[in-house]
């Protein structure tokens, strides 16, 4: 399966054009750079589901099994996790969506 499969089944609503931007690049580096997230991608899309991305003011959150999410990327302004090396790393939009 290619990006643009996975492109083709997803709905992306209420963003900016330059969030939107924002996302479907966070989606291809995820895609392009991971095994595992090219895997799940394409099984996801190949069983037949979409993927639906609606903005909601203040929230990035998904509903489990569903392919939906409602995300803000202003949220990530200060969200940050602990990396495996214990620093602190500035979460970004590719990390926060997949």
């Amino acid at each position: 399966m290619a990006f643009e499969d996975v492109l083709a089944n997803t709905t992306i609503t209420g963003f900016s054009d330059p969030d939107e931007a924002t996302i479907v690049a966070a989606m291809r580096t995820a895609y392009d750079g991971s095994t595992t997230a090219k895997a799940m991608f394409d099984n996801w899309i190949g069983a037949g589901n979409t993927i639906e991305i609606d903005f909601l003011v203040g929230a990035f959150q998904a509903s489990a099994n569903a392919g939906e999410l409602e995300i803000d990327l202003a949220f990530l302004t200060n969200a940050s996790y602990i990396a495996n090396d214990g620093t602190v790393v500035q979460d970004t939009a590719v990390t926060a969506i997949t």
